[in-house]
């Protein structure tokens, strides 16, 4: 993990994983929509996308957006994939 993503997921609870897969570069409404229901929710997030630009630009802090990490140490700290 980058000590970016590592810094964000030690500073609170577990976030909710979001992404629409590796080749999927389309996928801005997916990233909208997911930010509405983190803000609903009133939980942490991470964005999972090789393409940012995908990604809205207003984000709040409690949603972290990488480009990459490996599931094998990511998925044992989120609270839904």
């Amino acid at each position: 993990l980058s000590s970016e993503l590592a810094s964000f997921l030690d500073a609170g609870e577990p976030p909710v994983l979001f992404t629409p897969g590796t080749g999927h570069v389309h996928a801005r409404q997916f990233f909208e929509t997911s930010a509405e229901l983190v803000r609903q929710a009133g939980c942490r997030a991470v964005f999972l996308t090789r393409t940012p630009e995908q990604v809205p630009g207003d984000l709040p802090p409690s949603i972290f957006v990488e480009s990459y990490a490996p599931f094998s140490q990511l998925l044992p700290r989120a609270r839904v994939f």
